[in-house]
């Protein structure tokens, strides 16, 4: 999971199979579930919304790949 520098509100999930944590496949495969505090918590710092709640959003259709990386960044569409 990673926060964009210049825009923060913009956060994304990579693969990093070194340093990852894990999605779960959420209940009746509805989703992924992730559950890290930290990150968990400044996500939801970032983008206004309070703890103690589940939240749900979704993922871009399609990643984004920054110049000159071979990373794939799948943006989280906040409503």
């Amino acid at each position: 999971m990673a926060q964009d520098p210049d825009e923060p509100i913009n956060w994304y999930f990579f693969k990093d199979p070194q340093h990852g944590y894990e999605l779960r496949g959420a209940y009746k495969d509805q989703g992924a579930q992730f559950n890290h505090i930290t990150l968990t918590k400044a996500f939801l710092e970032a983008i206004g919304r309070g703890q103690g709640k589940t939240h749900s959003f979704k993922f871009g259709g399609k990643p984004t790949v920054m110049k000159g990386d071979k990373v794939q960044y799948w943006g989280i569409l906040i409503s």
